[in-house]
Order: structure tokens, then C-alpha cells, then sequence
């Protein structure tokens, strides 16, 4: 479906093109023609001149890579030396644990956690939540009857249980290391005793120590938590969130080319199948001390932190596209610069970002101006138009696609 929709006020007019068809549509509008790329939007202020398409983004597409963090150079790369220590709940637990054939008065514990709300709308803090919903029951078996043939016993087993769903509970709230020993916060953290090894892992209810230098420069700093299950990390006293890398998405519905266009459907573009939603977690830098730091973890649910490294974030590559009349910047961070310009064609080039080629035509010049422009420096400034990067032939709209190395 292909609409236009027009916006008067004292006497000024601003218009909307809108193209929901899977294919690129050219309308004749107040006697002048236009094309609209497929499943996009063109701004026209004045109901004239075309200013912004939603498929024609002129800007860079940054690709980032992780860097491991040498700051260390005396340690094995990316090897941290953990401590632990028990949770206070976990070792409450196993000393009340069932023993067969007990008597008298017996306890249960149980550890709840809670990740976000069980519903929302109307009414869902009435919501039955915790022990409420159940059921919790004891089960035993019971021996009903026995029968002897041909000189053997057999025994008749039956499935009784208690439900204590509606028995009297009692609770606490919070971690005994959290609230009570204040094991994330450094100053609290020194204080108190810590294994130095073996260090256990897939082991619930357990803290995590191990110090770090703060990687060299200025680039964004990542945790990669990969390994663990699911938990909360502390750094320096800070909490960067709570991690739940062992929760996996679906194995099945991801494909190698993603086209949004059409009717909208949630397994259209998926990415990721069969991996965690998140793994790296942004550490602030403003977090991080010059000398020795501090990450205290939280595992809940079993894993192993040997995995666990700290990582920098920069560009390893730079993609952009932009159509003519438009004026294209391209840059790297934290002081790299663009060492290599790995792909440039003004005119109608193809493909997307690394992936990028020839299309029917081309400046046989965009190339080396581009290289003369752009090799060496953090970052630089193009004018697409055929007076900057010479002519095309083309019939179409000139873009030019920019692939680059930092």
C-alpha cells in the first residue's frame, strides 16, 4: 500500500510519503515524480524537496570487536585467581536436610528468588505468588500388601504425601553475605574469611573474589560472564546488574539475510539462536581504580567463573552508505585510525556491509579519492556528489557504499 499524507497550517503544507509494499514504488505527486524504497517513509517539509527516507540512512554502521586485557602482563592472559565462600542459606539447608526414618519436629527450608513480576496489569499484586501457589508436599512410600508365589515376595508399593502448602511458613529476606556481611563491598569484603581453593564450580548459592587491573586506554570496558548461570556481580562495591548467561534462546528461526519488509511477523531478523541474550556486561569506567579492583559475584544457580575475562570494546570495521546531496562521515575511537579502505563504489553499489559489490556502474575515481581522503586518519568527511567523486553514468540515484578498517 502505497499513501500520502498532507499537513496544512497557515497556508504552509508539509507531506508524508509511506510505502508499505515489498518493492521500491515512483508516484507522480503535484506533477513531479518520486521513488519510495520499499517498507519506508519520505519526509517532504515543504510538499517539494525530499529530506529524509527511512530507507535512506546516511550514516555509518560501526562493526566493534573485544580486545582481552593485557594490563597485566606478570598474570597468564585473561587467567584470574579466584576465592570463595559459601552462602550462609546453603550450608543452613544441608544441615536440616530429610533423614530417613526421623522423628519428632522437622524443618524445611527453602531459597526463593525472584527475577521481575509473576504478572502486571489490574490487580496483579493479588496474584498468589511464592509457597501460596505450591504445591509443596513430602512424599514417602508405603508398603500396602505383600504376596508370596512360587516362593517369592513381592511388595506392594503406594505413593503417600503431606501437603504443607497451608503450613505455618516463616521468612527472611535477603542473602546472609549481602545484607549481614556485606561481601560486595570492598571494604567489608577484606574483613571476612575466604577459601583460597579448590575453587568449586556448578555449585549454587556461592560468592566469587578475584582482583583485576583496569584495562590501558580509554576504550569502553566489558565483563564477559560467559560460564556462569545466573546471579549478581559487584565491582568495587558497584553493582553492574544482575547476569544470566545459562539462560539459552531457541536453537531454531535464524537466517543468514534479514529483510523486514512485508507484513510484520516476530520471527522475522531473529540473531543469537541457541545463545545467551547477554553475556558481555559494561563496566563504567568511572567504576575502575588505577590500581587493584574488585569483582565480587553472586551464583545462584551453578557455574564456573574460570571463564569470566575482562575485555575492551573498539571499531574493527566501519560500513556507511549515503545517497547523493548528502555529506558522509566515517571514524574509528579511541585514537585508531582508518588503516585500510577495504571497499568504496559511487553509484549504484549492492550487497550490505561485508558483503558489499559492484553494481551496474560506478566513478571509476571514488576509490583512490577516497583513500587519498580518509587512509591515516581517526576520522574524515565526505561530500558524496559526482563534482567530489567524479561521474557515474548511472540513471539512478548515485550512493555511495564506504567499507573501511580501523
Amino acid at each position: 500500500m502505497v499513501s500520502a499524507t498532507i499537513f496544512s497550517y497557515q497556508g504552509k503544507s508539509s507531506c508524508f510519503f509511506r510505502n508499505a509494499n515489498s518493492n521500491d514504488v515512483t508516484i507522480n505527486f503535484q506533477n513531479t515524480m518520486y521513488t519510495i524504497p520499499a517498507w519506508s517513509v519520505t519526509i517532504l517539509p515543504d510538499c517539494s524537496t525530499e529530506v529524509y527516507n527511512t530507507a535512506r540512512v546516511n550514516t555509518q554502521t560501526s562493526i566493534m570487536v573485544k580486545k582481552d586485557n593485557q594490563a597485566d602482563e606478570s598474570k597468564e592472559p585473561f587467567v584470574l585467581k579466584w576465592q570463595w565462600r559459601p552462602e550462609h542459606y546453603f550450608e543452613h539447608i544441608k544441615k536440616n536436610g530429610f533423614v530417613d526414618g526421623s522423628e519428632g519436629l522437622n524443618h524445611i527450608s527453602l531459597c526463593n528468588a525472584t527475577v521481575g513480576l509473576a504478572n502486571y496489569g489490574a490487580n496483579f499484586d493479588m496474584v498468589p505468588v511464592g509457597i501460596s501457589s505450591g504445591p509443596v508436599r513430602l512424599i514417602a512410600k508405603q508398603r500396602l500388601d505383600n504376596l508370596r508365589k512360587f516362593g517369592k515376595t513381592k511388595y506392594i508399593l503406594e505413593d503417600i504425601s503431606m501437603e504443607l502448602d497451608h503450613s505455618k511458613w516463616t521468612y527472611k529476606v535477603g542473602l546472609h553475605g549481602e545484607e549481614e556481611l556485606k561481601l560486595q563491598e570492598p571494604y567489608f569484603s577484606q574483613h571476612q574469611k575466604w577459601s583460597q581453593g579448590p575453587v568449586p564450580t556448578n555449585r549454587m548459592f556461592v560468592w566469587y573474589k578475584t582482583t583485576f587491573k583496569a584495562p590501558i586506554g580509554s576504550d569502553p570496558v566489558a565483563v564477559d560472564l560467559m560460564g556462569l548461570g545466573k546471579g549478581h556481580a559487584w565491582i568495587n562495591g558497584h553493582s553492574i546488574g544482575r547476569y544470566w548467561p545459562s539462560y539459552l534462546a531457541g536453537e531454531d528461526g535464524c537466517s543468514s539475510e534479514c529483510d523486514y519488509r512485508g507484513s510484520y511477523s516476530d520471527s522475522k531478523c531473529l540473531t543469537n539462536c541457541g545463545k545467551p541474550s547477554q553475556r558481555w556486561y559494561h563496566v563504567p569506567r568511572s567504576f575502575l581504580r588505577d590500581d587493584e579492583n574488585k569483582l565480587i559475584l553472586f551464583e545462584e544457580a551453578g557455574g564456573n567463573p574460570f571463564n569470566v575475562k575482562f575485555q575492551t570494546v573498539t571499531v574493527g570495521k566501519a560500513c556507511a552508505n549515503a545517497y547523493e546531496g548528502n555529506t558522509l562521515e566515517l571514524s574509528c575511537q579511541g585514537g585508531s585510525a582508518i588503516s585500510e579502505i577495504k571497499f568504496a563504489s559511487f553509484g549504484l553499489p549492492e550487497g550490505a556491509c561485508g558483503s558489499f559489490r559492484t553494481g551496474s556502474c560506478e566513478s571509476s575515481n571514488a576509490l583512490s579519492i577516497i583513500q587519498k581522503e580518509c587512509l591515516g586518519k581517526e576520522r574524515c568527511s565526505l561530500d558524496v556528489s559526482e563534482k567530489s567523486l567524479g561521474p557515474t553514468g548511472c540513471k539512478a540515484t548515485n550512493r555511495l557504499a564506504v567499507e573501511v578498517t580501523c
